[in-house]
């Protein structure tokens, strides 16, 4: 009997942790989020991840409760994948402490993205866009 009850809590718990980190690329990125391989000094290949939130709401609703408002939103959270990963893949091989510059060029290009698409739906270049890096981190790039 005790044999069966270290058998099924020893199955019960591989198998949870197991399968744990296979599912994260996969949340990440249907999150919202990009991984993009980038090449660091001495030390190899490695996957960046990085994802951006847009803020749909901001605290004063008056100008952001508009059509137009929530259509330039949703096309920003979309267009913003392809402006990181350029921005990745655009970099040749670097120190690992360069890695701000990346996230302040990715930051620069997306400001760039949305002063060109408010002019496209209509909207003033006063009304504030907020948004945020949410995640950027390096993980290891799987090896064979």
């Amino acid at each position: 009997m005790n044999y069966r009850v270290i058998l099924l809590a020893t199955i019960l718990f591989t198998s949870s942790y197991s399968f744990a980190g296979f599912s994260s690329y996969e949340n990440f990125s249907s999150n919202g989020g990009v991984v993009a391989p980038i090449m660091l000094n001495e030390q190899g290949l490695f996957n960046l991840a990085v994802s951006v939130q847009f803020i749909r709401e901001p605290y004063e609703k008056a100008p952001y409760e508009s059509d137009e408002y929530h259509s330039l939103i949703s096309r920003l959270s979309v267009e913003w994948q392809g402006v990181a990963i350029q921005n990745i893949l655009d970099t040749p091989s670097i120190e690992h402490a360069d890695l701000s510059d990346i996230k302040k060029a990715i930051e620069s290009s997306i400001d760039k993205l949305i002063r060109e698409t408010k002019s496209k739906y209509g909207i003033k270049d006063s009304t504030e866009v907020v948004y945020t890096v949410d995640s950027f981190y390096l993980t290891e790039a799987a090896r064979k």
